[in-house]
């Protein structure tokens, strides 16, 4: 089960593949993905102001990743003993 998160520009997507896809809403379809763990994105959240979208994985990580550039900013390696079912800003 794929995880949603609106921003102004798209749509984005985590689930059990441990990847995190960008929507276009004008072509209605995918634009990129790519592969932030090995093991499942738990839980998403958008920054407006920062613009950045906080990610929880079950590798026990919260990854910060740059909106509009679609880069990762950062990595909290052991960020929780377990894996990470919620974020928020």
């Amino acid at each position: 089960m794929a995880v949603l998160w609106l921003t102004p520009n798209y749509l984005y997507s985590i689930g059990g593949a441990g990847l995190l896809t960008r929507w276009d809403f004008d072509k209605n379809r995918s634009i990129e993905s790519f592969r932030l763990s090995n093991q499942s994105l738990r839980s998403i959240d958008y920054n407006p102001t920062r613009k950045e979208i906080a990610i929880g994985a079950s590798d026990n990580s919260i990854y910060l990743i740059d909106e509009p550039s679609f880069e990762i900013k950062q990595v909290k390696q052991a960020a929780h003993d377990n894996s990470v079912f919620t974020v928020k800003y």
